[in-house]
Parts: C-alpha cells; sequence; structure tokens
C-alpha cells in the first residue's frame, strides 16, 4: 500500500468539498462521487488532471462506473478486496466521506 497516496485519498474523503453518490465513482454532475470516485479525484489532482480526464485517459470504458481505473489503484496499492470493502462501507451500510476516510485511516495508515 502506497500510504503517501492513501493519505491523500483520505484527506480528499475527510476534508474535501464532496456530496457523496452511491452506485458508480460519480453521478456525473453536481460534484458527487463515492469514495472510490474521490480516490480518482485525488489521483487526478496529483497528476494535474481532472476526474474526467483520468477516467477518459485510461480505457474506462472497458470497466464498470463503480471500478477505479487500474492505474489508480496501482497509485493507491490496493488490490480489489480493500475496493470491495470500500464499496460495502458507501453503498450498503452508507457511510459518509468522512467516515469512511476515517475508517481507512484507522485500519490501513495507523503506524504499527
Amino acid at each position: 500500500m502506497n500510504k503517501d497516496a492513501v493519505q491523500k485519498w483520505v484527506d480528499e474523503l475527510m476534508f474535501g468539498d464532496y456530496e457523496q453518490c452511491a452506485g458508480s465513482l460519480t453521478n456525473g454532475q453536481d460534484n458527487k462521487f463515492c469514495a472510490l470516485g474521490v480516490a480518482v479525484v485525488a489521483f487526478g489532482k496529483e497528476n494535474g488532471l481532472t476526474f474526467w480526464q483520468v477516467r477518459s485517459g485510461m480505457g474506462f470504458d472497458r470497466y464498470p462506473e463503480s471500478f477505479v481505473p487500474a492505474k489508480v489503484s496501482d497509485w493507491l496499492g490496493i488490490n480489489e478486496h480493500v475496493e470491495q470493502e470500500i464499496v460495502k462501507l458507501n453503498d450498503r451500510m452508507e457511510k459518509t466521506l468522512p467516515e469512511i476516510g476515517t475508517y481507512i485511516r484507522d485500519k490501513y495508515l495507523k503506524e504499527e
């Protein structure tokens, strides 16, 4: 796991100005993103790209709208299991973005 990248994602989740959606990375309007969509935003900020540039520049058409492009998951160093865990928190358990950020921080960023 790339702790620096994950920390940037956590910061966006906890302190970013986003409305939350479920079922896809974004609702396509109104600055609404799921927790994984915020990861795409964080990757874009790190690389000087918008969410839409990241999405269109990575073969996103081959993936369902609820999955993170491979370059983003590689940057974070997360696997499909972690992504599914975040989807569950966001979509089924209806945790807020800051709550998900806190969960990720406590589970994956705590010093051992």
